[in-house]
């Protein structure tokens, strides 16, 4: 006992001394964890690790990272990354990981402390995951919705105008496609002032309807002719809101003639991304969401004189990146006199987060399934009780990466985010990112096909989901 108060106090006073503290417990490993999100879960080794869990190494003292990024092996290999939590005692790995494999997470004996100490033994631990990802079926068919599934397509070489834009049709058709998420610009349909060419969307809009499918048009803020921007080139928005405004009314105004079955429009794409508000028009460039606000309300104003019906759905609010928060923007875009009836019917937000979208997150964490109910939280709280919201941009990659997941855990993913969308009656639909892209990038990957058309399992997750209780075949 004696001993132990003279540990105690040189502890205490061997910082005064000048003296290194010392030490209570040696350096080694002390806990075998997990973080299923942001909920910590203990495990043994040998355990079953859910495909998106990450590994947490417990230490008993700060480990230096660096050190431990260089001592660290994974066998298979596969991809990985490191952070250190609990003020650096513990490591946490977010490696890919393949269904039905048993991997051993070794660190050799070298790895140091924050001090200097090292480790002294090598250790490993042995994870498994579970053989076949369980793919829930759907909680409730949903015939008669046609803004229920859909999907995105940007204009870039591979869309819709581009040389493999059949294939990519009849891959919607077979997928069950009920309406695609697609740009209307104004470099395409406005090149001048007043001239108007309606030739490329109208082709893909009959496309589309010839195939049973709907649209939900963007009328993007970063795809505007330069005569708008003051000559400057994408991504400047359009310098005048009344310009944005008259644009957003001809839009509507064309479908309402062309296409009467087109009943949604959706206004911006991110545009609290700072490089998506780019204005080189000083009055409205601020990024808080206060220019966005009298540029939506003149839109939405517009849309509506032109058809008052027609639902407008925006601001399509990023939920990640380094700008501006979504719940901060949206608090200001209500401050600038935004609400619903006022700027927008629907509400719309980009949910991605790369785990399991039933895992607990940080309410602080932007990337998150449930950003959009701290949304309708917001909304609620500023007279806006009961908001619908539309999730038009959410997906899973599966580049060979440590966020990426193999096809058949994508498809699993797939189906409990539907599900999680099925749950909750104010949720009316969901954009999934790719449904074909020919790139190999992170987002080219979120595709539910390969660059040569061949379908993922996650294809026909969204095929059983967009098709359940369909009564008819598509024309």
């Amino acid at each position: 006992m004696r001993l132990l108060r003279l540990l105690l106090l040189a502890t205490l006073f061997a910082p005064l001394l000048g003296a290194a503290p010392a030490r209570l417990e040696p350096f080694a490993l002390a806990e075998l964890g997990g973080y299923r999100g942001n909920a910590y879960v203990v495990h043994r080794d040998g355990d079953a690790y859910e495909y998106s869990e990450d590994v947490a190494l417990t230490f008993t003292q700060p480990v230096d990272l660096t050190s431990f990024r260089a001592s660290y092996t994974i066998v298979p290999q596969t991809p990985s990354s490191v952070y250190a939590w609990e003020y650096g005692r513990r490591i946490s790995i977010t490696m890919r990981k393949v269904p039905g494999v048993t991997y051993t997470i070794a660190v050799a004996a070298g790895v140091t402390d924050a001090q200097g100490e090292e480790l002294g033994r090598a250790l490993a631990v042995h994870l498994t995951t579970p053989a076949v990802p369980a793919v829930p079926a759907p909680l409730r068919a949903t015939p008669g919705e046609p803004y229920r599934y859909g999907v995105l397509a940007h204009p870039f070489p591979f869309s819709l105008t581009g040389a493999t834009a059949q294939r990519q049709l009849d891959l919607m058709q077979r997928a069950g496609v009920r309406f695609v998420r697609i740009d209307y610009c104004g470099t395409q349909i406005e090149p001048d002032p007043g001239r108007w060419d309606w030739s490329i969307t109208d082709r893909v809009a009959d496309e589309l309807a010839r195939r049973g499918i709907t649209e939900l048009p963007i009328v993007e803020q970063y795809c505007a002719p330069k005569w708008a921007t003051g000559g400057r080139n994408y991504p400047a928005i359009w310098m005048l809101p009344s310009t944005y405004a008259d644009f957003a009314g001809a839009v509507a105004a064309h479908l309402v003639r062309r296409f009467p079955r087109i009943a949604r429009i959706e206004l911006f794409n991110e545009p609290n991304l700072h490089g998506w508000w780019s204005n080189p028009n000083p009055e409205y460039a601020a990024r808080d969401g206060s220019a966005t606000a009298i540029y939506m309300k003149a839109a939405y104003a517009a849309v509506k004189q032109v058809m008052p019906s027609m639902t407008v759905v925006g601001p399509a609010l990023a939920d990640g990146g380094h700008d501006t928060d979504p719940r901060a923007f949206l608090r200001t875009m209500y401050d600038s006199g935004c609400r619903r009836g006022a700027c927008w019917d629907v509400l719309s937000v980009h949910n991605y987060r790369w785990y399991d979208p039933t895992f607990s997150t940080k309410p602080s964490y932007q990337n998150q399934w449930s950003i959009y109910r701290q949304l309708q939280e917001i909304a609620a709280g500023r007279g806006d009780p009961g908001t619908h919201v539309m999730l038009t941009e959410w997906g899973f990659s599966t580049i060979d990466s440590p966020v990426g997941f193999d096809p058949r855990v994508q498809a699993r993913y797939l189906a409990l985010g539907f599900n999680l969308m099925l749950a909750d009656s104010t949720v009316d639909g969901i954009v999934y990112v790719n449904l074909y892209n020919p790139g190999s990038d992170f987002w080219a990957r979120t595709a539910l096909t390969t660059t040569d058309f061949r379908t993922l399992p996650g294809f026909e997750v969204f095929r059983a989901f967009a098709q359940a209780g369909e009564t008819a075949s598509r024309p």
